[in-house]
């Protein structure tokens, strides 16, 4: 999202979508996504979801211009 020259971030309430505001939650404005597999015994899916939460999952996310875990 910040790597779009078409999309402003603003602040909500005098609050700046900054990585600290996001994650501290003073930042109203955020949604949790989730990966569901929904009983999938495809081998691959623990080794995806391990992924995504790795170092390298999270520099990727946040190299996309979302907040990871931390």
């Amino acid at each position: 999202m910040t790597g779009n020259p078409g999309i402003k971030l603003l602040a909500v309430d005098g609050v700046q979508p900054t990585v600290e505001n996001i994650r501290n939650g003073s930042y109203p404005l955020t949604v949790d996504l989730y990966a569901v597999t929904a009983g999938n015994n495809n081998p691959n899916v623990p080794r995806l979801l391990d992924w995504v939460v790795s170092a390298e999952g999270l520099k990727l996310i946040e190299q996309v211009g979302y907040v990871g875990l931390k």
